[in-house]
């Protein structure tokens, strides 16, 4: 009796809780319309269920993963219900468990090594879980794009270019939360700090490459090159991850006169039978050797396609035409308690990160919408072969082969611009 009791008292306080994060997030539509600060008021549904919930002397802020959670389910939906669909940030459905449990399946090598340190055989979890660690964007750059009195011309807020798309202030990009809070999709299996992600460091780092000459200087290969998409038909590589590499290393070459080296080795199949789990193996030896006898090449690129629940459509519109969002990956080669114990280290880490923040914002700037959140995990996915490495996931199951093939125009124009410096 006593146990139904506070099963029934508990029910009542948690739709207390849910009513308070309610009108705050009602309060914040008022104050705040379009630029209202998610982050502010999901922090704010989570102070209301702790305290509800529990006595002040022992309720501890960050504390509670259901409160977390239950933030994340309300500010999402106050987003969609009170601001039109354009305007609210639509990547945090990411945070919603959308990935396919296998998608980030950890490279074995990485496993095995952490067996290895730890004693831990039990590491082939699934590591398509837990993706609701997320924050809600806080929209705090200057709306109308003003010049504050007496700021330096570089240091303003937000400035809408003629394609509408968003350049971001340095003084704003140097603010770690801002940066996490607005670029970022952090893992709950690993952790990030402000050494790691430090705006200044990677806005600064000089990623030029002189793209001119014979000589490969991109490297295009495929991880998970058996990935297709809606409307892929079987046995036709084109219609596949593959296939889309060949789009855009023609575009690189083509237009930009990039010379492209497009490695079309498949490392997920063993015996004719799809298998990721050695992969990351199987390609990191593959990728090493190619790298020894093409020492020009100086950017590595893998090339995906993300898993995402079946009623998920990642697009977008780019010059008229559906377009495939991308989004790019790092690998932190850390736990969730910033440990590194365990994990194979990457010395280019700050250049990976350097990259695709550099990309992230670039695509802002020129094709905004286009890129979901860069999505933060643990290991390190075979980027530590070349300082300049992206992992690129182009669209998902759920879009069709021309969706993303549209995609391969956008991502070599903001390759092109990023490392010639346009």
């Amino acid at each position: 009796m006593g146990s139904d009791v506070l099963r029934q008292k508990k029910k009542i306080l948690l739709l207390a809780a849910v009513a308070g994060g309610m009108a705050v997030l009602l309060q914040g539509w008022r104050d705040g319309g379009q630029g209202a600060d998610f982050a502010l008021y999901r922090e704010k549904i989570i102070e209301i269920a702790g305290g509800t919930l529990f006595p002040a002397a022992s309720y501890e802020e960050g504390s509670l993963d259901w409160a977390g959670n239950l933030a994340d389910k309300i500010t999402r939906m106050a987003g969609h219900i009170f601001f039109p669909v354009q305007d609210y940030d639509l990547d945090y459905e990411k945070s919603q468990d959308l990935y396919t449990a296998d998608e980030y399946y950890p490279p074995k090598d990485e496993l095995e090594a952490m067996a290895r340190n730890t004693g831990d055989f039990d590491n082939e979890e699934d590591f398509g879980q837990n993706m609701d660690q997320t924050q809600a964007r806080n929209d705090d750059q200057d709306q109308d794009g003003t010049k504050a009195q007496g700021d330096d011309e570089s240091l303003i807020p937000a400035v809408a270019t003629p394609a509408n798309g968003v350049i971001y202030s340095r003084q704003s990009l140097y603010d770690y939360n801002f940066l996490m809070n607005n670029f970022y999709i952090t893992d709950s299996s690993t952790s990030s700090d402000a050494s790691l992600i430090n705006g200044e460091t990677l806005l600064n780092r000089d990623l030029t490459l002189d793209l001119t000459g014979d000589d490969p200087v991109i490297l295009i290969y495929h991880t998970h090159s058996q990935e297709k998409f809606a409307d892929s038909r079987d046995g036709y590589v084109e219609d596949t991850v593959v296939g889309l590499g060949n789009t855009l290393t023609s575009i690189l070459q083509e237009k930009y006169k990039i010379s492209v080296y497009h490695d079309t080795g498949v490392y997920d199949m063993i015996d004719g039978v799809e298998d990721r789990n050695e992969a990351y193996s199987l390609a990191q030896e593959a990728i090493t050797s190619i790298l020894a006898q093409n020492p020009s090449i100086k950017v590595v690129i893998d090339l995906h396609r993300d898993g995402v629940a079946q009623d998920t459509h990642l697009v977008t519109e780019v010059n008229k035409k559906p377009t495939a969002q991308i989004m790019f990956f790092n690998g932190l080669c850390r736990n969730a308690n910033n440990d590194t114990a365990g994990y194979l280290q990457n010395p280019y880490l700050t250049d990976n990160l350097a990259f695709s923040l550099q990309m992230q914002l670039k695509a802002a700037e020129k094709y905004p919408g286009f890129t979901r959140r860069i999505y933060l995990r643990d290991y390190r996915y075979n980027m530590h072969l070349c300082p300049r490495s992206l992992l690129v996931e182009c669209g998902a199951q759920t879009n069709t082969v021309e969706e993303a093939q549209n995609a391969m125009e956008p991502l070599a124009d903001l390759l092109y611009c990023v490392l010639s410096g346009q």
